[in-house]
């Protein structure tokens, strides 16, 4: 045991019962304690190689994780900023010996595409190096598929892949003389479906119907009571809608003022239930007149008035 006393040592006459350890000790303490002061001879020797390869493993660090920052907030940078790409070029280029090997896929958003279908437009990706792939290119191939209408490929160090998709919505069937197809709010085909499936979307027919397809359909959300009893939309020479009932009965459109023709159409039926009349077909074309065509007649009547049924001027029926 050690006693504290105002004595001086020299440096000579250090205490046995203390080692000599590799630590820094102030002057201060050293007298006090009887310990030999700070030298030299503790200090680290600390070599130019070694001071060198700390300085390029750090490096090396930094430009690590900088690359996978970069990665990971890259669905955060516009699509058009052309150093992006310059720069995740070089960086895969100067990490390709780095190899994380890729094990899972995680894909998310499909209802429509199936998950194998997904993997096998990459390619085989699997053991490939997480970090030489390219992500923008797998993204061009999944969106490529039918129903994908945008992906987001991402890495999920150490071997993860993860894949969100969004698919288009499908809002209708276009039958035509080679098929059915199915497309989305754009107009865009989106392929072709076996009959009797997606029994649930509306039937289009006529040349180029997906393109005006979703004008009328959102028109039509003003008239829920209206739509239960439509089964058919007919595209009548790329300029106007006939409408087909349940009922095989014809509405005729007009090309313009269609939201007009509608509410026409609403009011007769709150009136005078004309929905449920024996006709062939009801003509809206005309803003200040309704046509009129019994089943079974080549007679029509034409009424001046919506709410004129007890008058009206009876002819042949013109070619409409």
């Amino acid at each position: 045991m050690m006693n504290r006393g105002n004595s001086k040592t020299s440096e000579a006459s250090v205490s046995e019962s203390l080692p000599s350890i590799g630590c820094y000790v102030k002057d201060e303490y050293a007298e006090e304690y009887h310990i030999a002061p700070s030298s030299e001879r503790y200090m680290p020797q600390t070599s130019k190689k070694t001071s060198f390869g700390r300085f390029w493993f750090g490096l090396i660090v930094f430009l690590i994780i900088a690359v996978g920052l970069f990665f990971g907030f890259r669905r955060h940078i516009p699509d058009d900023f052309s150093v992006v790409a310059i720069v995740q070029d070089y960086g895969q280029r100067l990490f390709s010996i780095v190899q994380f090997p890729i094990k899972e896929v995680h894909i998310a958003g499909h209802k429509y595409t199936k998950e194998r279908a997904i993997v096998e437009r990459l390619g085989d990706v699997w053991d490939q190096s997480l970090v030489s792939l390219n992500t923008f290119e797998a993204q061009r191939k999944i969106e490529s598929l039918p129903w994908i209408l945008k992906a987001d490929v991402q890495r999920v160090f150490p071997h993860g892949l993860n894949i969100y998709v969004e698919e288009r919505e499908p809002i209708g069937r276009f039958v035509t003389l080679s098929g059915t197809y199915v497309f989305d709010k754009l107009g865009v085909i989106i392929q072709k479906v076996k009959v009797g499936s997606h029994f649930e979307l509306p039937i289009y027919e006529g040349r180029k119907a997906p393109q005006s397809a979703n004008e009328l359909r959102e028109i039509l959300t003003k008239f829920d009571d209206l739509q239960p009893l439509i089964v058919r939309f007919q595209r009548v020479d790329q300029r106007r809608w006939t409408l087909i009932l349940h009922n095989e009965m014809k509405v005729l459109l007009p090309e313009n003022r269609l939201e007009g023709a509608l509410s026409r159409l609403r009011a007769l039926q709150a009136q005078h239930n004309i929905l449920n009349r024996e006709l062939a077909h009801i003509d809206l074309r005309l803003g200040d007149r309704i046509t009129l065509r019994p089943k079974k007649s080549k007679k029509i009547k034409i009424f001046s008035r919506d709410e004129d049924f007890s008058v009206g001027k009876t002819a042949d029926q013109d070619k409409l």
